[in-house]
């Protein structure tokens, strides 16, 4: 019960704070695509959770990832202020009973932000946005340290997959810009609900 009271709470401080970053960068129509792109994978992580499938660290990681992937869809910014409250509220989820311990989302954090913070610098900062090692922190204290490494992988392998098509039929060029939230949010729901996978 208390999981879920977390889950609510979290929830609606992070839409608000989504929201209300999303209207002082762009007072522009959000494409109704950013907001199912998000609902998905927050929809799922909920399913999980309720089903008990997922605690509530990773269903709070997931829920943190699907509004990263609204707000970077639509203004092409992964909020700081999301992305914090996404980890703090992991790290504080991770101490309920039944849920991971503190050290490994603690652990995971660090994992998924050194490896993603890597690519980012190993590609002179145009590769990944600060944006996206920073969501990477966020679903490593979800998911933990193994485990937000496979999913990593599994978004970047998401993410060349769907971009394929478009650089073979020209319709993308190399050097476009693409969001990488959405991938990684497929990636840690699917490490979620589904955390034999990476074994």
């Amino acid at each position: 019960m208390l999981g879920f009271v977390l889950i609510a709470a979290v929830t609606v401080a992070l839409s608000a704070v989504a929201a209300s970053r999303m209207s002082v960068v762009t007072m522009r129509h959000i494409a109704p695509a950013a907001y199912v792109a998000g609902g998905i994978p927050a929809a799922v992580a909920v399913t999980a959770f309720v089903r008990g499938h997922a605690n509530a660290a990773a269903a709070i990681g997931c829920i943190a990832a699907a509004l990263c992937t609204v707000t970077d869809v639509a203004t092409g910014l992964i909020f700081d202020e999301v992305a914090a409250l996404g980890l703090i509220a992991c790290w504080c989820a991770s101490a309920l009973p039944g849920v991971q311990h503190v050290t490994g989302a603690v652990a995971g954090a660090w994992s998924g932000f050194a490896l993603l913070a890597a690519v980012h610098f190993a590609t002179h900062r145009r590769g990944l946005g600060w944006g996206d090692v920073k969501l990477g922190a966020v679903a490593g204290a979800a998911l933990g340290a193994p485990l937000v490494v496979h999913a990593i992988g599994v978004a970047f392998v998401i993410g060349a997959l769907s971009v394929l098509p478009g650089l073979l039929r020209r319709r993308r060029r190399f050097g476009e810009r693409i969001a990488f939230a959405p991938y990684l949010a497929v990636a840690t729901v699917l490490a979620t609900i589904v955390p034999s996978w990476a074994a």
